[in-house]
């Protein structure tokens, strides 16, 4: 009876592991994403700015098909045109994610003056 058992604990053990892995949403996840990842690698005497401006873009796509469409602009340059920023000190990428990119939203973060 004992031998029996032991099986059934290392495999809701597995099963567990490979869950909270799989659906994490600290790194890119199955079921649902939402991360910050800066675009500026060398961040040595970076000064953060006074002003940040946002600009972002939207995408649906069917994994099965070649079904994938998206709009609006992510662009740095749109961004900070739209702000008035006239310097650029760094850049961040904001992912929002459902269904491995069946949704996604991505949201360009400028930071300047």
């Amino acid at each position: 009876m004992a031998s029996r058992s032991k099986p059934c604990v290392f495999s809701r053990i597995a099963i567990l592991v490979i869950t909270s892995i799989l659906f994490s949403g600290c790194t890119y996840g199955l079921l649902y994403t939402n991360a910050t990842k800066p675009l500026t690698l060398n961040m040595q005497a970076t000064t953060r700015g006074a002003s940040k401006a946002t600009e972002g873009s939207k995408a649906i796509s069917i994994p099965t098909t070649a079904f994938s469409a998206g709009w609006s602009s992510r662009a740095i340059g749109d961004a900070a045109k739209q702000r008035g920023l006239t310097e650029f000190y760094y850049a961040d990428l904001h992912t929002f994610s459902i269904l491995r990119g069946l949704w996604e939203e991505k949201t360009v973060e400028v930071y300047g003056r």
